[in-house]
């Protein structure tokens, strides 16, 4: 029992030396600038990549924009234009229970009923026509509002 509280103490001593506890007031709002700034770049290199991947698709090469929009995923995977794109690419790919898929994951990150919401609906109901389930289809042409 000595030996494991003196190896706690250790531990604890060790971890409090550790560079992470010494916070500086000037290096954190540094830091806190660095981040706003990281996040805004995040937010161009997505589109850089939506680009890229539309560009890709457009060629014929769904493959390489799935793996570029995969990328952008990761890096911000509440953009509702990159799981639009991907489910874009799914469809193209005839991979048509993937396109519904992503097409409801992006509608799960759109905030208004605009043209994004019905595009993402259009693309639903011509995912579940192109698997045979035309009563699915006209429920989301109703839900796109057209």
């Amino acid at each position: 029992m000595k030996r494991l509280l003196i190896v706690f103490c250790l531990i604890i001593a060790v971890s409090a030396c550790h560079p992470r506890h010494r916070r500086n007031v000037n290096r954190n709002v540094d830091h806190n600038s660095e981040h706003i700034e990281k996040k805004h770049t995040e937010k161009k290199a997505v589109r850089g990549l939506i680009n890229k991947a539309q560009k890709q698709s457009a060629s014929g090469k769904h493959q390489a924009a799935c793996v570029t929009l995969e990328r952008a995923i990761r890096v911000d995977s509440s953009n509702p234009l990159v799981w639009r794109n991907m489910a874009i690419v799914k469809y193209r790919m005839r991979d048509y229970a993937a396109a519904e898929s992503m097409s409801l994951r992006s509608l799960s990150f759109v905030h208004n009923r605009g043209a994004l919401y019905r595009n993402n609906w259009k693309l639903i109901a011509d995912a579940r026509r192109a698997m045979g389930d035309k009563a699915g289809a006209k429920k989301a042409i109703e839900k796109a509002g057209n």
